[in-house]
């Protein structure tokens, strides 16, 4: 317990530092502010909010540590007092108005013990078990077979109930139904949560033990083995989707025995919570080509959803120099396609193409070229565009010709999505003509 106190007083300090080098961060992170953790830190006294914490650490890491080290929070009138000198100090801004009532502290290690003695897992037996992992089974040796039931009645079931214990509105079970595989004791267990209308799609929340290292696990995952896994391409497009995202929090038996099932519970709907709209976001991605465009390039892209422009009218053009963010995050994502293809040749030749027709030369996957015309504007998934009857006719009779659609563009803060469209573009929409070129004869 001293060693995990330990690294989680450097991580306060180190979160501190954060004033200096992002300061805005630092701010940022003190506006909706209700639990800190106060420390003397360089002979100061520091008030630090957990949401500082959380941008260079796992958040639920985090919160799991500081429960296992300072347990609950408490409210201290003369706190409140100097955490009010403390914004004003540091010129804080703070959302909330109340501090006396709505804030608690986390004020000093204290030992900690058992929060309860339910646990849907015995961490004791969890590490016995754990030298089984991947070992091969054989039914005729009959310790292997007690050790076998083990791993079903203390390993395999407890993962289905802790995956019905914590399942949202909405969504499905999909239990843990084996506690061997291809004649091996397993090594990890999974019980997937998906969402009832995304059942088929092999992208789920899951839970289960890594058996091997004794710990509990939380993840956002896809099926990446077996009948039916995804596609290898497919597989590339979740990983790349998740890239920026730490959807994975694991949990030991030295921090599990001292919060306490409760607190687990807690977390896991959090955690699930926290991220359905990346889950929702990445089942589109794989299976609607639509994405939003912050993972390409972080600089000019934004994850969250701004309020945009709607209507009928035909989408007005980007300002160039927005477009041309489009255009190079467009070309981000290209390349890294081709590069989690093994296709790193092909992938440093994407470039800018402006031949008239397509603003982007890339490649498929085979080596073919590949054509890429973008519209981008302001308006939703159904607001119109304009191409010209020559692309009409190229896409159709070229299947390596596509439209990247951009729609749902906020100029203020860069953010916007796009869907792939290819082959006769009457197939996906209205075609109406709006212009005649005259010669006169």
């Amino acid at each position: 317990m001293k060693e995990l106190t330990n690294l989680l007083l450097k991580k306060v300090k180190s979160s501190v530092r954060i004033r200096q080098s992002d300061p805005d961060a630092y701010t940022e992170a003190f506006r909706q502010a209700e639990i800190f953790i106060t420390a003397t830190i360089d002979g100061s006294l520091e008030f630090v909010p957990l949401e500082l914490l959380y941008i260079d650490n796992n958040k639920y890491q985090i919160l799991l540590e500081v429960g296992a080290v300072f347990g609950q929070g408490v409210e201290h009138n003369q706190l409140d007092d100097m955490l009010i000198k403390f914004y004003n100090e540091h010129d804080l801004k703070r959302d909330i108005d109340s501090i006396s009532g709505s804030v608690l502290y986390h004020i000093k290690p204290q030992a900690q013990g058992r929060k309860s003695d339910f646990s849907l897992f015995n961490w004791a037996k969890l590490a016995e078990l754990s030298s089984y992992a991947g070992i091969p089974y054989r039914a005729s040796d009959e310790s292997l077979k007690v050790i076998g039931q083990n791993f079903a009645e203390l390993i395999m079931h407890p993962t289905n109930d802790w995956g019905e214990q914590i399942l949202p509105d909405g969504y499905i079970l999909e239990k843990e139904r084996y506690w061997q595989v291809a004649g091996n004791f397993k090594s990890f267990t999974w019980a997937k949560i998906k969402h009832k209308k995304h059942k088929d799609a092999q992208v789920f929340f899951s839970v289960g033990v890594d058996i091997a290292a004794s710990k509990i696990m939380l993840k956002l995952d896809c099926l990446r083995s077996g009948t039916h896994k995804l596609s290898n391409y497919d597989i590339r497009k979740f990983d790349y989707y998740l890239e920026k995202f730490n959807c994975i929090t694991s949990i030991d038996n030295e921090i599990g025995e001292v919060v306490g099932w409760d607190a687990i519970l807690t977390l896991s709907k959090e955690f699930i919570a926290d991220f359905q709209s990346v889950y929702l976001g990445v089942v589109n991605y794989i299976w609607g080509s639509k994405i939003d465009l912050e993972i390409f390039n972080n600089k000019v892209f934004n994850v969250k959803q701004e309020e945009v422009k709607k209507g009928g009218k035909i989408g007005e053009p980007l300002p160039d120099i927005l477009y041309n963010n489009v255009l190079d995050g467009i070309i981000r994502y290209e390349q890294y396609m081709l590069a989690h293809a093994d296709k790193d040749d092909l992938a440093a030749l994407v470039k800018f193409d402006f031949d008239g027709l397509c603003q982007v030369a890339s490649f498929e996957f085979d080596g073919q070229h590949k054509q890429i015309y973008i519209v981008a504007n302001t308006g939703s998934l159904t607001t119109p565009f304009t191409i010209s009857e020559e692309l009409r006719g190229l896409m159709a009779k070229n299947d390596h010709v596509y439209i990247y659609q951009v729609y749902a563009y906020n100029e203020a803060s860069g953010c916007g999505k796009f869907i792939m469209r290819k082959g006769e573009p009457k197939q996906f929409a209205k075609l109406e003509s709006i212009a005649y070129s005259v010669t006169v004869k």
